[in-house]
């Protein structure tokens, strides 16, 4: 048995036809969060695997499985990473994560610099900016969309800024919200669109008012 379900807020169990799915019994249940057992225990062919919808986005809870799959896979795992192989290994990943994404900020901060198109005079504005942009866009795990495998490039740096300009240069955190289809999206783009015209001195090489919110938040983070 391979299914995947989801989980209502009442605890239930749906298929994608929203029917009730009952876990056979002496199953249990493994929580997302172990990779290397999770993929022992699908391994072993039988298995619910449970999502939870929020909003457009799907969350993985983890998988029911038979309890004498679970127990075997974390056996495995337990002697597997008592291994000194197992330990070299983990560590040249972790070197190699960490590489990999240093360059990935470097080429992302330069795609920054790009979007923001700041005039000369501000280029070492435009700089630590875009570093800030990239700390707060591409942690690994984050979620972002500068975590996304399907866009390219410059769109994910757009989007990064988009991002960073509605939470640091607008009150879009404190606005309240209607609970109502489109809501969300038009306040994103209007608080978006009121960010970016504190970018246009910046870009056109004008002078910088006193009371300028990128000034006052770049000051503030010294």
């Amino acid at each position: 048995m391979k299914k995947e379900v989801f989980i209502t807020s009442d605890g239930r169990f749906t298929d994608e036809e929203n029917n009730i799915v009952k876990i056979p019994e002496m199953w249990e249940f493994l929580p997302a969060g172990d990779a290397g057992v999770t993929r022992n225990v699908t391994k072993a062919g039988e298995y619910i695997r449970v999502k939870q919808k929020r909003g457009r986005r799907l969350i993985s809870k983890g998988v029911w499985a038979p309890k004498e799959a679970i127990e075997m896979a974390i056996a495995k795992m337990t002697t597997l990473r008592s291994t000194e192989s197992y330990e070299k290994s983990k560590q040249y990943r972790a070197h190699k994560r960490e590489k990999d994404l240093i360059s990935y900020q470097e080429d992302f901060k330069k795609q920054i610099i790009i979007q923001l198109s700041f005039a000369d005079m501000y280029h070492d504005i435009a700089v630590v900016l875009a570093d800030k942009i990239t700390q707060f866009a591409t942690p690994i795990g984050s979620g972002t969309v500068a975590r996304s495998s399907t866009l390219p490039l410059d769109l994910k740096a757009q989007k990064a800024i988009n991002g960073w300009v509605r939470h640091r240069l607008t009150p879009y955190e404190s606005l309240k919200i209607a609970r109502v289809k489109g809501a969300r999206a038009n306040a994103r783009k209007l608080m978006y669109e009121k960010g970016l015209k504190v970018f246009l001195p910046y870009q056109k090489g004008g002078e910088i008012p006193s009371n300028c919110p990128l000034k006052r938040e770049l000051e503030s983070e010294k």
